[in-house]
Order: C-alpha cells, then sequence, then structure tokens
C-alpha cells in the first residue's frame, strides 16, 4: 500500500508495509507495541530475577494497540440492520466528467497548488494528527479521545471504500495525465472522496467529544472543526485527485454514516469516557 493513510497505523502498526487511510497518527505517546529493541545479559538474565508470582492475570485496556482495539467497531456497526442499505441512500452514481471540470482542476493547478502545498503534505497521509494539532491533544494527554478517533476512522475507512468499489470513478490525473498530482496518487477509486469522508466523520467526533449533555454545552471548537475538515477536502481537488463533486459526496457519506456510528454501544461509550478529558 505504501502510503500513510486514515484507518489504520497512526504510530500504531505500519501494516502492510505502509501507513494508510485511518493510520500512523499518535500525535505523541500512547501504549502498546512499542518500538525499538531490549536486550539483557547472557550471563546475569533478567529471567533469572525472582518477582511476585500474583502479577495481574487480565490484560490492561491502557497496554491495547489502539488501531487494532480499534477493529473491534467494525463488526458492530456492519451489524446494524441493513446499514449499507441506509448509507447509499445518501450518495448518487458519479456523473460523467465534464471538459469543466478537468478545466477548473488545471486552473487550481497553477493558481492555487503552490500557496497549498504545505497543507496538501500534512492532510495527504495524517490528516487526524491536523485535528489534534488543532485542539492541543495527543494520545497521551486524551486517550480516550484519541480512541474514539480510531474507531471512527475505521468506519470512515470501511464506508468510503465499499463504495469507491462500487462507482470505480476514474482519478482525474486518469483522465488528464497533465494535472500530475504532487503526490502518489491513492490506489483506489475516486468517488466518493476517503479523506473529506474521514475529515467530515473526524470533526463530527471532536465535536460531539467536546460538547456536554448534562447541562448542554455545545462545543466551543466546532466551528475550528467544521472549517479544518472543508479546507482537507478543498486541498485534495487543488492537488488534483478529486473532482469537487467526490468531495461533496464523501461529506455526504460522513453526514449519513456518523448517526449510525452513533448508535453503536462501543463507540458511544468511547465518547462518553472521552468528554470527560474536556473541560
Amino acid at each position: 500500500m505504501g502510503g500513510n493513510w486514515m484507518g489504520g497505523n497512526w504510530y500504531g502498526g505500519n501494516w502492510f508495509g505502509g501507513n494508510w487511510f485511518g493510520g500512523n497518527w499518535d500525535g505523541g505517546g500512547g501504549g502498546g507495541g512499542g518500538g525499538g529493541a531490549f536486550a539483557t545479559r547472557t550471563d546475569h538474565p533478567l529471567a533469572e530475577i525472582k518477582v511476585p508470582s500474583n502479577m495481574a492475570a487480565i490484560y490492561p485496556a491502557k497496554a491495547w494497540d489502539a488501531d487494532l482495539h480499534s477493529l473491534l467497531i467494525l463488526p458492530e456497526f456492519f451489524g446494524i440492520a441493513n446499514v449499507m442499505t441506509q448509507l447509499a441512500g445518501s450518495i448518487s452514481a458519479p456523473a460523467a466528467v465534464t471538459q469543466a471540470e478537468i478545466d477548473e482542476l488545471l486552473i487550481l493547478a497553477v493558481t492555487e497548488r503552490p500557496e497549498a502545498m504545505g497543507e496538501i503534505l500534512n492532510q495527504h497521509q495524517n490528516q487526524q494528527n491536523c485535528f489534534m494539532q488543532l485542539l492541543m491533544m495527543n494520545s497521551g494527554s486524551h486517550p480516550l479521545t484519541f480512541t474514539a478517533l480510531k474507531y471512527t476512522a475505521r468506519i470512515g475507512e470501511a464506508v468510503m471504500i465499499f463504495f469507491k468499489d462500487k462507482y470505480k470513478k476514474a482519478r482525474p490525473s486518469q483522465v488528464c495525465p497533465m494535472l500530475y498530482p504532487p503526490l502518489p496518487v491513492p490506489g483506489h477509486a475516486a468517488y466518493p472522496a476517503g479523506h473529506a469522508c474521514i475529515a467530515h466523520m473526524t470533526a463530527k467526533c471532536l465535536i460531539d467529544v467536546t460538547s456536554k449533555t448534562n447541562p448542554v454545552k455545545p462545543s466551543p471548537y466546532e466551528p475550528a472543526l467544521k472549517a479544518l475538515a472543508d479546507r482537507i477536502g478543498l486541498n485534495r481537488v487543488i492537488a488534483g485527485f478529486h473532482y469537487r463533486s467526490d468531495i461533496q459526496a464523501g461529506a455526504d457519506l460522513a453526514a449519513a454514516a456518523y448517526p449510525l456510528l452513533q448508535s453503536c454501544t462501543l463507540y458511544s461509550n468511547a465518547v462518553r469516557d472521552a468528554r470527560n478529558e474536556w473541560p
């Protein structure tokens, strides 16, 4: 897969030789699966030191690799009755590409891409890190929020891949190679846009987590989170990876998928607990 993406491996795993949609964003710290090698002397091994025999028998929750634990949300989400039928109504089959759409991307490549390159590079592989930067959080400072983000990314990744495979829309640079995206073109179809889908689901998750229910207190971060999700989608157009219609479809899919995710007990409990990490 050869890249850093969204559903797994945010410093938690490096699956399949690369980092992809849910993936590889830790934001600094976190439990489970630390890297590196650890040696012990052969003449005086640590194993010869006696330790108490009443050590804990249950694997601690905080030691779980968050990437791996996030897979647990998949069976619950896809156990929802007619879940994909419900989502199918949120987006339509993509329309045929027009010359006007290609022309817009060519103009954006010249007029906007040079200035947007820093953001494009930041957001291409680890867009969740951008959201965590916005809220001054990481996996160590807000581990429960981080867990909720992992569940969100997993579902966003799964549903967008399902519809990408269903519609099989060609990438803009297949239609017009001279768009020449500044980074390797992802190995999946264009519609709906995965970055847009997961960005909007991530924003919804963080708005949910940073809101209060008793008493009701709206998230103070909502405008900024929505603006960042919109910017991430726009930058995928400027980079030549997507048409605007791909981005809109990704946002629409996120709007349909997030309430279904909220109905999952594993996720709703994670959000409830994560709220305690915020004032």
